[in-house]
């Protein structure tokens, strides 16, 4: 699994990248993937007995997918590899909050421009060895249709993003690095409004925050109002899941957004992130193009 066969001790928890130290999933074994899966772009795996077993349960997951039902997929397939494997949180931050917004994990590029890293797969797991009360929830949002209205266009949506990608996209002083993470800020520059242009800066646990920092119910309300603004009842269609001791949450990033609700003790769980160190021009294209497809063109009770 991992290059100069490094123990997984050495090489999780390091708050690093790995590309350099794994190799890609297609070397790996094989697993039964569900028609759910395909359907929805989540699912939980139980009964996994260490952090090293968890990783490789998603390299074989990964490698199994059946890439003619999943163009993002087989695009990427082969250029795989785990990319990170921490426990978290470890921000002070992050750690504080009881709310983290819906996003895509590391953000995803948006406008062609060169090494841009793309994360493929979320997981996180829940050690077995977990002996206190699991108080957060991980809300999960499936995109296919949250969009789907006669008069939302693909390629309006995908214009716009470009546009307000360009000029601001997630960085910090006199630098972006045309990504969006939070996903209220893609919605925002996909439907051609500025509400959250500014805030460029904010981590996933800031966004529908003040300074003195709401509670993780008052946050959520405020995420809610935004998306209800746009005809998206999101606590609707939102799933949220409380891990138990031993299971594992594979998250499609590229078509579910996660965030959480209720606060974590520091490094209770491990996250996994799973994708491709450089993306082409083609790639940052056809991603960008099938994202603004999928939040549009496919029936939903996204505004029911």
């Amino acid at each position: 699994m991992y290059k100069n066969t490094i123990h997984y001790g050495s090489l999780f928890n390091k708050q690093q990248l790995l590309f350099n130290f794994t190799n890609k999933v297609s070397g790996s074994g094989t697993r039964l993937v569900s028609d759910d899966y395909y359907d929805h772009g989540w699912i939980i795996i139980s009964d996994i007995p260490d952090a090293y077993s968890a990783a490789i349960v998603q390299e074989q997951f990964i490698n199994s997918i059946d890439i003619s039902k999943l163009p993002m997929q087989a695009r990427f397939a082969s250029r795989i590899q785990l990319a990170k494997a921490d426990k978290i949180p470890v921000c002070d931050d992050i750690v504080a909050t009881s709310f983290q917004v819906l996003h895509f994990d590391m953000g995803i590029p948006l406008v062609e421009s060169e090494n841009q890293m793309y994360i493929t797969h979320v997981g996180l797991y829940l050690p077995p060895t977990t002996d206190h009360e699991i108080t957060a929830s991980t809300r999960i949002v499936e995109l296919a249709g949250l969009l789907n209205t006669p008069n939302i266009n693909p390629n309006l949506l995908e214009n716009n993003l470009v546009e307000y990608v360009k000029n601001h996209g997630d960085g910090w002083e006199n630098n972006n690095t045309l990504r969006l993470a939070c996903f209220a800020r893609f919605l925002d520059a996909a439907l051609g409004t500025r509400e959250l242009a500014a805030e460029i800066d904010k981590t996933v646990g800031q966004f529908f925050n003040t300074d003195k920092r709401l509670s993780g119910e008052e946050a959520y309300s405020q995420e809610s109002l935004f998306y209800g603004n746009r005809g998206i009842n999101i606590k609707a269609i939102e799933r949220q899941i409380k891990l138990k001791p031993g299971q594992l949450l594979v998250i499609d990033n590229s078509r579910v957004i996660h965030g959480r609700i209720g606060q974590r003790k520091a490094k209770e769980v491990y996250n996994f992130m799973f994708g491709v160190q450089s993306i082409s021009h083609d790639d940052i294209r056809a991603l960008r193009r099938y994202t603004c497809n999928l939040i549009s063109s496919y029936p939903s009770v996204a505004s029911k």
